[in-house]
């Protein structure tokens, strides 16, 4: 999978992450992809280390993070002089549950025509609750996190400032809740191209895993990298 980084967030110190807008004049990611993925960490009941990660988020103390394949790795500024290392994952989907997504995601031409153009659907989550697979964050098993700071709690201020740090990420590019749950862009894509074919030039309808046992090469070997990743506004003005 293609490596995502990021330095912080954008703009943190301009507008508020829970939504509305901030001194920049743009609408914060409390918008499509990043209102649920913050309310995910307010399911978590945090408290006061939720305020204090979105002060630390706002304030550049989120210094760097980067997702290889499922997992972030950061580096947030705590009170030390080191900055404290923060590991963050979610639960990925399981092999089944990606062959239910891709089925469900192939029954509607308008998702599909929007992926394989790198754009992701308004209302993609329809297709997640149809095969019975989480796109965000749902709490309890499906989050792993840790942090080498002191604070014994499960989650600290330096997880919650990751989690609100990811929450810009995901608004600016959606694609990456899709990489958080195992599979990246060009995966998607392909296993797109495969669901949609003819059913007489495969042989019925194949799913990921039909595909995955017979040629597991050929499978992986995604077509063109798409410029950028887009999200769909599902009908609603875009923002400035």
């Amino acid at each position: 999978m293609r490596p995502r980084r990021g330095r912080g967030a954008h703009g943190w110190a301009g507008r508020d992450p829970r939504g509305g807008r901030g001194q920049a004049g743009r609408a914060g990611p409390g918008g499509r992809w990043a209102g649920p993925w913050i309310r995910a960490l307010e399911r978590m009941r945090m408290g006061r280390r939720a305020q204090d990660g979105l002060h630390d988020a706002r304030t550049g103390q989120v210094l760097r993070w980067e997702a290889r394949g499922a997992e972030v790795l950061a580096t947030i500024q705590g009170a030390r002089p080191e900055p404290f290392t923060v590991k963050f994952a979610l639960a990925p989907l399981s092999l089944a549950q990606w062959d239910a997504l891709i089925a469900a995601i192939a029954r509607r031409p308008d998702f599909t025509a929007r992926l394989l153009d790198a754009v992701m659907p308004y209302r993609i989550e329809d297709a997640f609750r149809e095969a019975r697979a989480p796109l965000f964050p749902a709490g309890g098993r499906d989050v792993r996190v840790s942090c080498d700071c002191p604070d014994g709690a499960l989650a600290c201020r330096h997880v919650a400032a990751l989690h609100y740090a990811l929450a810009d990420a995901v608004e600016q590019d959606p694609f990456l809740l899709f990489q958080l749950r195992g599979r990246d862009t060009e995966q998607i894509q392909h296993a797109l191209r495969v669901a949609s074919a003819p059913a007489a030039a495969i042989g019925g309808i194949a799913t990921e895993s039909d595909m995955l046992t017979a040629d597991p090469v050929a499978f992986w070997r995604a077509g063109p990298r798409s410029e950028s990743a887009r999200a769909d506004t599902g009908g609603e003005p875009a923002r400035p």
